[in-house]
C-alpha cells in the first residue's frame, strides 16, 4: 500500500494536485497479481475544463 502526491499540468495552464492511494495484492507465490489505485476523478475533471 502506498500514498503518492501527484501534480498534473493540463493544456490551458490549469493544474491539479491530489493524493493517490495504491494497493498491491500478492498471490500465494508473493507475486503481485492485482494493483488498485484510488484517486479523485472530480479534481481531474475540474482541471480539464476549458
Amino acid at each position: 500500500m502506498g500514498w503518492y502526491k501527484t501534480t498534473a499540468k493540463y493544456k490551458g495552464g490549469k493544474s491539479m494536485t491530489q493524493w493517490i492511494h495504491t494497493d498491491f495484492h500478492f498471490d500465494e507465490n508473493d507475486i503481485i497479481d492485482e494493483v488498485n489505485q484510488y484517486l479523485d476523478k472530480a479534481a481531474i475533471n475540474e482541471a480539464m475544463k476549458k
